[in-house]
């Protein structure tokens, strides 16, 4: 006889012994005598051992196998490759009891607090719960009212081997990233077309964004647009944002019309990395050579809680501070609207040191001057707030930036 087979004869034995008589529960553990144990056995052999008549309760933090005859949950963290069982619930009509006499359905909350020397619950609409080490206890509130009686019975136990704040333990537990790779597999088989169809495009991250709300489709990527502007040419920048569950990813795209002239999709955070990237610039002449960087940089001088300069900033004073005309004269010419006003200013400071501007830099210089092409700014200790060119070019901000550059040097 093999082991499996043992395992369910076990089972099926444990549950008939079960429904006449007090199951001890072992806190982080499991129950004495039972074959589930937490952190150890999967879902797969919790189907294995009790057969598929049970509810379903999904979303996209845990997901909830009830087996309502019997009395008994278990659940697992939804993205688990493993899918190990993380928590056990016990309620009516199972029968149970811990070592220190808190019974099912018997004991109050106030026998919980006495039991374990602590007073006080974490509360939602329903229920009121009592977290100790390895076990949860639960007792129902009325949905309107703001406190909870102690007196009434626990109805409902959670064993489980979560930590300090309440996070499940990691233990054989490995993140599913099988069906978020399908999902970047279709979107870059969209962008890779030779002729991108950005209807297509448009399509399938609304589809993805109705789905993020159903329990039914937790790997959907979730999207929002950053920012859509129009740049010099009649050129359109759209930056969406990509969040599948732990992860974030960013996509960029210039085009003029529906003519695609440069995206890149790109992982973020710790393991970042560009994970797709295509570049049609030479087949436009308004680009030719004119500097090639189309990442959205951040516009200011004094960001973030310290108030420091942002990259792009520091490098353009740098640049002003060892005279490199030609570095920034790339940059004042540059399709990217940040740049182009970084570039600007660092001529503009260059010449309040004394340097000489040639004619084609003045004639960019005055057009810039005019522009209505939004930037991407900081606001203090905030990012993401917008403002024109024209905007942070005029006089106050010139000279602003030019204390700014005298105070560093």
């Amino acid at each position: 006889m093999n082991r499996k087979l043992l395992i369910v004869l076990f089972a099926v034995f444990w549950v008939a012994l079960a429904q006449g008589q007090i199951n001890k529960v072992l806190p982080q553990k499991g129950i004495e005598g039972m074959p589930v144990k937490i952190d150890t056995t999967s879902i797969s052999e919790v189907i294995g051992i009790y057969g598929e008549d049970f509810r379903i309760n999904e979303n996209p933090t845990y997901t909830r196998y009830f087996y309502k005859d019997l009395g008994i949950t278990f659940q697992f963290e939804t993205y688990d490759k493993n899918q190990i069982v993380r928590s056990i619930y016990l309620e009516s009509p199972f029968e149970a009891e811990l070592e220190n006499g808190i019974r099912l359905n018997e004991s109050t909350m106030e026998d919980v607090w006495l039991a374990y020397n602590n007073k006080g619950c974490f509360t939602s609409a329903k229920e009121a719960r009592r977290p100790e080490e390895g076990i949860t206890f639960y007792i129902h509130k009325k949905p309107k009212q703001r406190g909870y009686n102690a007196k009434n019975k626990i109805f409902k136990f959670e064993i489980h081997n979560k930590g300090e704040f309440g996070i499940p333990s990691r233990v054989n537990y490995e993140f599913d990233d099988d069906p978020f790779d399908r999902k970047m597999d279709e979107l870059i088989s969209i962008l890779e077309k030779d002729t991108i169809n950005f209807n297509e495009l448009d399509t399938f991250l609304k589809k993805e964004n109705e789905e993020k709300g159903k329990n039914s489709k937790l790997y959907s990527l979730e999207s929002r647009l950053v920012f859509e502007r129009q740049l010099e040419s009649g050129i359109t920048q759209q930056k969406f944002e990509l969040d599948p569950w732990s992860k974030t990813y960013g996509l960029n795209i210039l085009k003029k019309g529906s003519s695609l002239i440069y995206l890149r999709l790109e992982r973020r955070g710790r393991d970042a990395e560009v994970i797709f990237e295509r570049d049609r610039t030479a087949n436009f002449e308004e680009l030719k050579g004119r500097y090639k960087e189309y990442s959205v940089f951040i516009f200011g001088s004094a960001c973030g809680f310290a108030g420091t300069a942002p990259a792009g900033c520091s490098r353009m004073y740098n640049w002003a501070n060892e005279g490199n005309y030609t570095e920034l004269a790339k940059w004042l010419h540059s399709i990217n609207p940040e740049l182009a006003a970084y570039g600007y200013i660092g001529l503009y400071i260059m010449k309040k040191e004394g340097n000489t501007i040639q004619t084609k830099e003045l004639e960019r210089m005055k057009q810039l001057k005019d522009s209505e092409v939004k930037l991407r700014i900081c606001l203090g200790c905030l990012y993401g707030g917008t403002e024109t060119t024209k905007e942070a070019l005029s006089k106050k901000r010139l000279k602003d930036f030019y204390y700014s550059f005298r105070a560093r040097y």
